[in-house]
Order: C-alpha cells, then sequence, then structure tokens
C-alpha cells in the first residue's frame, strides 16, 4: 500500500489502518485483558516502522497508521506501568524483504 496520498482511495486508506493500526490496538488490549484477568505481570513488544517518524514518499496512509502505533505505545505504558505491565516498541529503519524488494533496484539504492 505505496502510494501518494492523492493517488490513495478511502477504501485503501482504511485498509491499511486495519491492517497495521487495527491489528496492533486489538492484539494489544486481548493481551492486557489476559493479563489483568490472571491478575499477572508481563510485557509486549510491537514492531513498528520508522514510517511514522521521518516521512516517507509514497507512505502517507501507512506512515498514519504506523505514527498512530507509535501512540498506542506510549499511551498504553502508561496506562499499565502501575500493573507491571510493560509496552514497549520497536521501529527498524527499511530493511530488505518481499514487500521492500521494489526500493532496492540496484547496488547504490540498496547501500
Amino acid at each position: 500500500m505505496f502510494r501518494p496520498l492523492h493517488r490513495t482511495t478511502q477504501d485503501q486508506y482504511r485498509s491499511c489502518l486495519q491492517n497495521y493500526l487495527g491489528s496492533a490496538f486489538f492484539t494489544l488490549q486481548k493481551f492486557v485483558h489476559s493479563l489483568i484477568d490472571r491478575k499477572s505481570q508481563g510485557s509486549a513488544v510491537l514492531v513498528n516502522s520508522v514510517a511514522g517518524r521521518i516521512g516517507i514518499g509514497n507512505h502517507a496512509a501507512v506512515a498514519a497508521a504506523k505514527a498512530g502505533i507509535e501512540g498506542l505505545i506510549r499511551s498504553a505504558a502508561s496506562d499499565y506501568a502501575n500493573r507491571g505491565i510493560r509496552i514497549n516498541g520497536i521501529a527498524p529503519g527499511l530493511f530488505r524483504s518481499a514487500a521492500t524488494e521494489g526500493f532496492f533496484p540496484g547496488e547504490k539504492a540498496e547501500a
């Protein structure tokens, strides 16, 4: 779902938010519920992306979702710290994978 803002449909935007932010939100919600129900402590680590922080071309919807995940991590960490539930996140930069292969058209781009 890599395209500029003006070429992103409402359905594409909603799907992107659901796939990234929605899945992170509801997975974390279920995890926290399970710990609270068991009166237990624990920690979660959400894998995010720098796309929500630095701005990358053709990533408008993805960046919005990823910025939302960063906010979710910070807010949830604050909400549950007093219960011994840690919420952390990591946000790696671009790395080569099937989804990012188009960003590496040659050796210069890869470097």
